[in-house]
């Protein structure tokens, strides 16, 4: 992209690029396509670079990917372990009877228990 035509004001567009306007036509064509030519390469190099620098996001992403799934237990461990807990965690409310349940209960919300109610009626009647 020269950005060049024969309506661009050659010494007011080199001035508007901070290039020197002494020359002749030929001379100062010249300077401006030397401009335009290396903005494109920086651009090009600038491009150039992002892609190096997504690249290297990509393959960091994926390696820590890979180490994620390296650390991850086994999936018949975890379906082990997902049952012993639903086993144990079941197995001390079959043990619990109505009672035991109740005060528990009680315990849990800050209420006398039956067993707490007589003795304070002992206490109180003595």
């Amino acid at each position: 992209s020269s950005g060049i035509n024969a309506e661009w004001p050659l010494r007011p567009g080199l001035k508007a690029l901070d290039l020197p306007t002494s020359g002749i036509k030929t001379t100062l064509i010249e300077r401006i396509q030397l401009h335009f030519a290396e903005e494109d390469k920086q651009e090009e190099e600038a491009d150039d670079e992002v892609e190096e620098v997504e690249a290297e996001v990509e393959e960091a992403d994926a390696e820590e990917s890979e180490l994620l799934k390296e650390n991850q237990p086994a999936a018949e461990y975890i379906e082990v372990k997902k049952t012993e807990e639903t086993t144990e965690a079941a197995e001390p409310e079959k043990e619990l009877t109505d009672d035991d349940k109740k005060k528990a209960r009680a315990e849990k919300f800050g209420l006398q228990t039956d067993d707490k109610k007589e003795r304070s009626t002992d206490c109180d009647s003595a």
